[in-house]
């Protein structure tokens, strides 16, 4: 009796006239002679064949072929980048309010914004190994890079699933302003475009008025454009020339500035009630409120009805009223609860 071998299987053969023939790959062997594989016509098998074992082949993964898992505990990103690139370097940009840090990996740039240069090289190099080395990004950040199964310490995805790239959504400047200034800042850099404020106060001796008088000026000198505004009070001038910068500048609309601005009052307007909410958020938004009560008598009994006016610093009315109520104190809340879901999209 004999074997015959292979890369899966092994068997044990013999013939009528009981010679024995083992099989390797290229080559039978009769006893202790040898002969090629051809003069056996090898695929005509014995009918008596028995099997005898079956076993997997052993793959042998050429060497270099898997890259060695990266240690991330307990290391920042930066950290980590500075370990698996060489010659990376960093350059930053500030406003005097943002700071803009460009990495650059490997022949690539990165860039990320951030109210300071600590947070903001922490986002690039982020964003350098969500490029570079998304099964390390994924495990640092807890991103699911591959948009089917998180990689890292998790392990790679299942045998069959295909690696389809997430696409990586660029983050939007309004989307993390949580204030006008704030928002400009950002745009600016992202543009390289500069600008400058200046206040002077003209406040005239002898006034009426109780607030000062402030004339505020931004100025974008390369591009040529000035805005300008006086107001009372320090802060009405300046919000009043950024808001006409966004707009004219950065061609943003009204309801993204009211986005921004709604951002950053959040959480004071918690717990305020419906009135208080409406005018903080007038106030921020330089809105006027006028307010107006309408009697409707009911034979003995009067309701009132509250009409709201909103004007906006551009000189646009916007009128809402609330539902009929048995005092006014209850009817201008009511009211104000319409104009913020209506102006403001604020739910109470």
């Amino acid at each position: 009796m004999g074997y015959i071998c292979s890369k899966s299987y092994l068997l044990r053969l013999s013939n009528d006239m009981g010679s024995q023939y083992y099989r390797d790959d290229a080559m039978f062997t009769t006893g202790d002679q040898s002969a090629s594989f051809n003069q056996f016509n090898p695929w005509n098998l014995p009918t008596n064949t028995s099997l005898v074992q079956s076993f997997p082949s052993k793959v042998v993964k050429a060497p270099g072929s898997v890259k060695k898992r990266h240690s991330v505990d307990g290391k920042t990103p930066a950290q980590i980048i500075n370990e698996l690139f060489k010659g990376t370097s960093d350059e930053y940009d500030n406003d005097g309010t943002m700071f803009k840090c460009s990495l650059t990996v490997d022949g690539q740039v990165f860039h990320a914004i951030s109210s300071s240069k600590k947070n903001a090289k922490h986002e690039a190099c982020l964003l350098a190994l969500q490029s570079l080395r998304p099964e390390i990004a994924a495990e640092v950040s807890g991103c699911d890079v591959n948009n089917k199964s998180v990689l890292g310490r998790f392990g790679p995805p299942p045998v069959g699933t295909p690696n389809v790239p997430t696409k990586k959504r660029k983050v939007d400047s309004m989307d993390c302003s949580s204030s006008l200034k704030e928002l400009l800042s950002k745009l600016c850099l992202e543009s390289n475009k500069k600008y400058k404020i200046d206040s002077t106060d003209v406040t005239q001796s002898g006034g009426d008025s109780k607030l000062r008088q402030l004339s505020a000026v931004l100025t974008f000198a390369e591009e040529g454009k000035m805005f300008s505004h006086t107001a009372e009070g320090a802060s009405v001038a300046i919000t009043m020339v950024i808001r006409q910068a966004l707009k004219e500048v950065f061609k943003l609309s009204e309801e993204d500035i009211i986005k921004v601005i709604k951002r950053g009052q959040l959480k004071k307007l918690h717990n305020m009630q419906s009135f208080s909410a409406l005018h903080m958020m007038c106030s921020s938004s330089l809105y006027k409120i006028t307010v107006n009560f309408e009697d409707v008598v009911e034979g003995k009994n009067t309701s009132f009805v509250c009409y709201l006016t909103l004007t906006s610093p551009e000189g646009v009315d916007i009128e809402t009223k609330g539902p009929k109520c048995k005092s006014k104190s209850e009817a201008k809340e009511r009211a104000a609860a319409v104009a913020l879901v209506h102006i403001f999209q604020l739910h109470r």
